[in-house]
């Protein structure tokens, strides 16, 4: 879609638009994020209504009650329905590109710190999907996407023709997101659930007890990058 690969001489969807409306030094900086905004509007639309149909999940919103998160992990409860199963492996494949590509895509000054962020991405998402935590890992994605939908969608307009009005709205509109879902929104949902399971009063069983700490120090990991 984006053409990242060999660009300009690979065909793409993205690139073709590129040529209509982008900068002309920033055609591929602005297939690259159009992508991405493509890709986080689509994933919050799916991710969101999946969600919050879910009776646990306004439970879990307003009494961070990590039991509600982290019930019996073997029950039936808390099996994976074949539309939850099939939204992890797609996450999964994502991130596994956006790590590639970070070599195949325009090198930028973040490039360390995305590395980071992107290894312990996947690390979460394969953790929680093979040791049924997925509750938590749809809270994380779901932060995650309604404040990177706002981020590369100003930075693809940044790269037009379009009025640079139409750019500072959606970048205050970013930063609003960005605080509410990565700074609150993120610590309460996910962060505090996890931390009370693994330290908490009566904790989880020995066995669990790794899992869930590892995974509780990788989500704070995703905090500091934050």
């Amino acid at each position: 879609l984006a053409g990242a690969i060999n660009y300009p001489h690979s065909p793409s969807v993205f690139g073709a638009l590129a040529k209509l409306v982008a900068k002309p030094n920033k055609k591929l900086k602005f297939a690259e994020n159009l992508w991405y905004s493509c890709w986080h509007i689509s994933a919050f639309c799916v991710s969101f209504p999946l969600l919050t149909s879910q009776e646990w999940f306004l439970q879990a919103s307003l009494e961070r009650n990590k039991d509600v998160f982290f019930p019996n992990l073997d029950s039936r409860e808390q099996w994976m329905s074949p539309q939850i199963k099939l939204l992890y492996l797609v996450f999964l494949g994502f991130w596994f590109s956006c790590l590639l590509f970070l070599k195949l895509e325009t090198i930028r000054k973040d490039f360390l710190v995305m590395v980071i962020h992107h290894l312990a991405t996947i690390y979460l998402v394969g953790h929680s999907y093979l040791l049924n935590y997925w509750r938590v890992g749809l809270a994380v994605h779901l932060c995650h996407d309604f404040a990177d939908m706002f981020l590369y969608s100003a930075k693809t307009l940044s790269y037009t023709f379009f009025p640079a009005v139409l750019t500072d709205v959606m970048f205050v509109l970013f930063v609003l997101a960005f605080f509410f879902s990565q700074l609150v929104a993120f610590p309460w949902l996910c962060i505090y659930p996890c931390f009370v399971h693994v330290f908490g009063e009566g904790g989880q069983l020995a066995e669990r007890r790794v899992s869930a700490g590892i995974l509780t120090v990788l989500l704070c990991v995703l905090l500091c990058l934050h």
